[in-house]
């Protein structure tokens, strides 16, 4: 794998400064060459799959931290968050060794698509936790984390220099981290279409925002993990935001906050679905409605938010 850095720049001035590693786009770190040396290592085998495994794939800002939690509070049949972050268990972020050294049951969390994934994983037919999120929200999040990233090593230099209209802009048009949200989507569709029976478990994050005690019994059937309606009504309610922004506020071991300004990782913010209407202009919101991010419609992923 080789890398090479790209600059996008936007209508109005702005620019998003991003490292293209074989066609994936990554912030702009400074820790380019160790992750694509890292990723070489992830393709070709070097992390392998055990049957217990779980996957938790999503595009960025879709929910990942929070079904992460509940996934593997499911998976430990306890109701207490873990104490440690999730980027601890991410395929693209965590080393190989660290991984590798998890105990059973493992939840992984991803960004990358199905054909992206360790070859080992695909093999054993580990099990996949899908999310899907309604594009807006997706993007005002999107927007509020990625300004707030800076190059390690610098106080000053932006991955995201511009403002909202920009931003939207690179977002349509998959000039962001991990690239078009809609081509992520639909890779995940049809993974889910052409492979039936494959253990995939889509999950909708505004029907658990609506529902959590529901979706997470579904989770709780998918996994087999057999917790009980009590734990399942405990996980639901420990896991609401406030509680655990500031649960994680008292783990001291978080390494992602070195790419951020002021050394503070955004990891929870709102959690709502509505927050995009702070942002989105009219205009904005028919053309993401009647385009093709709001037309999709597919047997698979039902974007509930945007019926």
């Amino acid at each position: 794998m080789s890398y090479k850095p790209v600059t996008f720049h936007g209508k109005n001035g702005g620019q998003i400064s991003l490292a293209e590693i074989n066609g994936l786009y990554l912030p702009v770190t400074g820790s380019e060459e160790s992750l694509t040396k890292h990723l070489d290592r992830l393709s070709n085998g070097h992390l392998q799959a055990r049957d217990s495994d779980v996957v938790i794939c999503a595009y960025p800002k879709s929910g990942l931290h929070w079904i992460w939690e509940v996934v593997t509070m499911l998976e430990r049949s306890t109701p207490s968050p873990s104490n440690d972050f999730m980027e601890q268990h991410s395929f693209e972020f965590s080393s190989i060794k660290h991984l590798s050294s998890l105990q059973s049951p493992r939840v992984f969390v991803t960004h990358l698509t199905f054909d992206n994934l360790p070859q080992s994983f695909r093999d054993r037919r580990c099990k996949i936790v899908y999310i899907c999120r309604d594009p807006r929200p997706v993007a005002v999040s999107f927007f509020h984390y990625v300004r707030q990233m800076k190059v390690r090593g610098t106080t000053d230099r932006s991955v995201l220099s511009a403002a909202w209209p920009d931003f939207l802009q690179f977002f349509k048009e998959g000039k962001v981290p991990f690239g078009s949200w809609l081509s992520h989507t639909k890779a995940w569709d049809k993974v889910i279409t052409d492979r039936p029976g494959y253990p995939i478990h889509v999950v909708n994050f505004e029907d658990t925002k609506q529902d959590s005690m529901k979706e997470i019994m579904k989770l709780n059937s998918f996994l087999r993990t057999s917790v009980s309606m009590t734990i399942c009504a405990e996980i639901a309610n420990n896991t609401k935001i406030e509680k655990l922004r500031k649960l994680k506020a008292t783990v001291s071991d978080n390494t992602m906050k070195q790419y951020f300004k002021e050394s503070k990782y955004p990891m929870y913010r709102k959690g709502v679905t509505d927050d995009w209407k702070n942002l989105f202009t009219v205009k904005q919101n028919e053309d993401i409605i009647h385009g093709n991010m709001g037309q999709l419609r597919t047997s698979n992923i039902k974007l509930t938010s945007m019926l």
